[in-house]
Formats: structure tokens, C-alpha cells, sequence
């Protein structure tokens, strides 16, 4: 839905089409956990460095310098 709304586009995901799998784990990251045991800190919001991202592709893009 972030990307989404930061391309602009009409486009909207499809949540919840393939079923759950029962058997499956879980997996849950500790973020906190991560910080303090590296010591390491985002720089960028996610949100920001997906802005970032999506206007590099789209600058390539419109350059002529990726090949979809």
C-alpha cells in the first residue's frame, strides 16, 4: 500500500489471495534486539528510502538506461 500511494498509481495489492499455510513458522524480527546488539541505527525512514528507491528506477527509467 507505501508503494502504491508513493507511485501514484491506481494499482492496489491483493492481500490474503494465497490461503495460509498452516505448518508454516512464524518468523518475527527483534528489531530492538538488532539495534542493540550491532549498535546500528537506520539512517533513512522506510518510507523515505522508498521514495528514494522508486525515484532512481524512474529516473533510469525514463533516461533510457534500464531495460524492462
Amino acid at each position: 500500500e507505501t508503494i502504491c500511494r508513493l507511485m501514484d498509481t491506481q494499482i492496489k495489492p491483493d492481500f490474503g489471495v494465497i490461503t495460509e499455510r498452516p505448518m508454516e513458522q512464524v518468523r518475527k524480527a527483534s528489531v530492538e534486539n538488532t539495534f542493540s546488539t550491532t549498535g546500528w541505527r537506520p539512517s533513512y525512514s522506510l518510507q523515505q528510502g522508498l521514495k528514494e528507491t522508486i525515484d532512481w528506477y524512474t529516473k533510469k527509467f525514463e533516461n533510457g538506461e534500464l531495460d524492462l
